[in-house]
């Protein structure tokens, strides 16, 4: 083989980049967080047919995904089975409630002849939603502090949503509005000033057992209520 003709072929290997990659050192890997298998079973409501269990299915799926759980498996009977990887920094309740949860928000006044509204109360009957607001949320997600620096989440209202509640809140300073979710108040807050962006912060105490996690909370606010009949 000539000279010229060794050059040339040195010269389309080294151009291939062929010696670079056999010389490249392999990218670090991040290391993957530790996790745990978790178990949990769904009751399928009577009659339900497969387009809403199909429906159930995506809106479990996008509430997982937002806690970030995305390794898990459905088996679909009289029950869902759900077999799932969960991240050791998930709260095992707030897989539980994502799971179980209608998801159904409203604002509901409460009824002047009753006393002040307090987490955990139930609604009383005849107390009317000042409307569902769990269809009118463009976008819920978790946020720093709210004002008296617990955890809270950030609520952004859809425009007709903002606009009914800016109409209210200018009628009711200094009145509570208490905020419920599937029948239960979450928090019931004083009306301090007309609330006209349509942006809220929702947040509490996080130390009660008994209370729904606010990584569950936003996971099932924005993914969107179950199907009627479904979660407890």
């Amino acid at each position: 083989m000539s000279m010229r003709r060794s050059l040339l072929l040195v010269a389309a290997f080294a151009a291939s980049g062929t010696a670079c990659q056999a010389l490249a050192l392999p990218t670090p890997q991040p290391t993957p967080p530790p996790t745990h298998t978790m178990s949990a079973v769904v009751q399928v409501p009577v009659g339900a047919d497969k387009a809403h269990v199909d429906t159930a299915e995506a809106v479990f799926a996008r509430r997982l995904k937002t806690l970030g759980i995305t390794n898990f498996t459905v088996a679909v009977g009289p029950t869902m089975q759900f077999s799932l990887v969960v991240p050791d920094s998930v709260d095992s309740r707030a897989v539980e409630a994502v799971l179980h949860a209608p998801g159904v928000l409203a604002w509901v006044p409460w009824p002047n002849e009753l006393s002040d509204a307090m987490p955990g109360d139930r609604v009383p009957p005849g107390a009317t939603p000042l409307f569902d607001l769990t269809t009118q949320i463009a976008f819920a997600g978790p946020s720093t502090v709210d004002g008296s620096g617990q955890p809270a989440i950030e609520i952004r209202l859809a425009p007709q949503a903002s606009k009914a509640l800016a109409a209210y809140t200018s009628k009711h300073v200094g009145d509570t509005l208490p905020v419920v979710l599937d029948g239960v108040v979450l928090t019931a807050p004083t009306i301090q000033s007309p609330i006209t962006n349509g942006h809220l912060l929702l947040g509490g105490p996080q130390d009660d057992a008994d209370t729904t996690p606010l990584a569950a909370l936003a996971a099932i606010l924005d993914s969107g209520p179950l199907p009627a009949g479904w979660g407890r």
